[in-house]
């Protein structure tokens, strides 16, 4: 009841703030952005895997990797399922994975290292903040996050723990990967912090 006063009052408003006057009407005299050319580029699906040389890789242990993030050592493949390569030994990367899980405030809910599996809880951010994340919150997991060797690489991905035969569902369960595995790559490419 309380939502029905107040839309009408709320339309009340609106309807009172409207005028005749034509002042208001008019804005051809308001200043207007600039329009800006855009360059529309064709993505492949595909990614080259970048080369690193044997000397880039001696060269990169030395250095270390800086206060935050792999930087290059992680590579994000939009293909089609999304996933992550990290130029890491798999130790190292079972171990970042888990800094950039928890960095980003997706909830671990288990983990079987031996399998290569985090048990996460992920729901992807809310434009408004109505659905915001409580990492205290009590939650079974709904993504299984694998850290599996990949030739030189370490490969991750996100697996849906219910698939559903409903295609919206599946719609939401891809996206929510692909926002998952996203918010896990920035973590890991420019914010892991060493702990």
């Amino acid at each position: 009841m309380h939502v029905i006063v107040k839309a009408l009052l709320i339309g009340g408003l609106l309807v009172a703030c409207g005028g005749k006057d034509t002042r208001y009407r008019d804005t051809e005299l308001l200043e207007r952005p600039p329009i800006l050319a855009v360059e529309k580029s064709v993505v492949d699906e595909t990614v080259v895997e970048p080369e690193v040389s044997q000397e880039h890789k001696k060269s990169h242990k030395k250095k270390g990797r800086g206060k935050t993030g792999l930087g290059d050592a992680v590579v994000l493949v939009e293909a089609k399922p999304m996933h992550i390569k990290l130029d890491l030994p798999i130790d190292k990367a079972w171990r970042d994975v888990g800094l950039g899980l928890e960095q980003s405030e997706i909830k671990i809910t288990d983990h079987n290292q031996k399998r290569g599996l985090y048990y996460v809880y992920y729901t992807a951010k809310s434009i408004f903040g109505l659905f915001s994340r409580n990492k205290d919150e009590q939650h079974e997991a709904n993504f299984m996050v694998a850290v599996q060797p990949d030739g030189d690489w370490v490969k991750i991905t996100a697996i849906s723990v219910n698939p559903s035969d409903d295609s919206d569902n599946d719609k939401n369960a891809t996206s929510d990967q692909d926002a998952l595995l996203l918010d896990l790559y920035e973590a890991l490419h420019d914010h892991l912090k060493e702990e």
